[in-house]
């Protein structure tokens, strides 16, 4: 008889433990959902800027440094939250040289600053699950399609 009530008894721990370790598992990947959504739109905001000064820059005369940093200071406000520390070291060594150039600390050398960027495009994608394969060691390839000289700065 006790082996009868230790049986049932160890059958209904090892289902009720089951359920709960699923319900975590369950709630781990809905949360996980929203947050993909979110680093979707996150990224997004963060690729218009960068095609958008990037279109500016090949007409000089459109080109609004303000409105640049303004608009990457309003991205700044959720990629905080969302995104992962790969991208967020990528972003932060991004920056940094931009910072650099700014105080004349560093001269502009163009595929220094696409590698860096490119970087941050392919952790991102990374962080959204989406394949990098063939974009390069830093994900460069991304912006062949843009870049009229990108065969002088990649070869």
């Amino acid at each position: 008889m006790t082996l009868e009530w230790f049986t049932v008894f160890f059958s209904v721990v090892t289902a009720g433990i089951g359920y709960y370790a699923r319900h975590i598992i369950e709630k781990r990947k809905e949360l996980q959902n929203e947050v993909n959504v979110e680093r979707r739109a996150v990224y997004q905001k963060f690729v218009d800027i960068i095609v958008e000064d990037l279109h500016s820059q090949s007409e000089p005369d459109k080109q609004d440094f303000k409105k640049v940093n303004d608009a990457m200071f309003d991205f700044y406000k959720k990629y905080m939250l969302y995104a992962s520390p790969d991208v967020i070291n990528a972003m932060g060594n991004y920056r940094q040289y931009n910072f650099a150039l700014l105080t004349g600390k560093e001269t502009m050398n163009p595929r220094v600053h696409y590698e860096k960027l490119s970087k941050v495009l392919l952790e991102m994608r990374e962080d959204l699950g989406l394949s990098n394969k063939n974009l390069g060691d830093n994900g460069e390839r991304a912006f062949k399609t843009m870049l009229m000289d990108y065969h002088d700065y990649f070869n």
